[in-house]
């Protein structure tokens, strides 16, 4: 039995693996999928004091609490910001770390210094609000292209966090983390982060040190689009 901890993105709560779970679960394993604070069931704990060290601590509590060990930590998008984070907190907890269309940040890294293209796509989303401290909801479909899918998404996304938390650095410490084996997933179709310049040198430096790569040709949504293909490589990962 492999234990996993699914970790999701931007405007995303645990909700969006919903289709995931069962699928996991019915090959025998156990998931996790806690939802950061501000965010989905937890949006009422949304303020400007919300950090990304919260957001880490948010992880690293959830596997500490319940106790986990051999944890293989997926990130979707935003996420993978998270699981560097957690990966150099509790690195002994943890037996695999999976990014699924992901951010990958190294020690003093932002979202805005890793992808400043992505981070110009943000920042007049909150400029449009009249500088309010938060990043509004864009109006993107996440790579899904069903009608039913996308009405769902679109009704359980909730507003984003603070603008300063894509300018947060992670600070990174512990060398122990550097040994955990790493897989990248890769979507290839109408995803928001595929569009920007950016992210074709991060995932070639990805295969330059030797990380499992992957490729579903889908949208960034990967867990609601393409479940059952996103599942198989999960369950295959070594």
């Amino acid at each position: 039995m492999t234990t996993f901890v699914l970790v999701h993105g931007a405007w995303h709560g645990g909700w969006c693996w919903k289709k995931v779970v069962p699928l996991l679960r019915a090959a025998g394993h156990e998931v996790y999928t806690p939802t950061l604070t501000g965010s989905g069931e937890r949006a009422h704990l949304r303020s400007q004091s919300v950090s990304m060290e919260t957001l880490i601590q948010d992880i690293v509590s959830v596997i500490e609490y319940e106790n986990l060990e051999d944890v293989v930590l997926v990130g979707h998008s935003y996420g993978g910001m998270m699981v560097v984070g957690v990966s150099d907190r509790i690195p002994q907890r943890l037996s695999h770390l999976v990014f699924l269309d992901a951010l990958i940040p190294e020690d003093g890294q932002s979202v805005k210094t890793i992808m400043p293209g992505l981070y110009d796509y943000y920042k007049p989303l909150h400029d449009a609000e009249g500088g309010d401290w938060y990043v509004p909801i864009p109006d993107a479909s996440f790579g899904i292209t069903d009608s039913e899918d996308l009405r769902w998404l679109r009704s359980k996304l909730t507003l984003g966090a603070p603008l300063q938390q894509y300018e947060e650095p992670v600070h990174l410490t512990n060398p122990q983390a550097l040994a955990l084996p790493r897989t990248y997933i890769r979507c290839y179709e109408n995803g928001v982060i595929s569009d920007v310049a950016e992210y074709e040198a991060l995932v070639s430096m990805t295969s330059v040190k030797g990380w499992h790569m992957f490729k579903l040709n889908t949208g960034h949504d990967a867990m609601i689009t393409v479940p059952e293909e996103l599942t198989t490589i999960l369950l295959n990962i070594q």
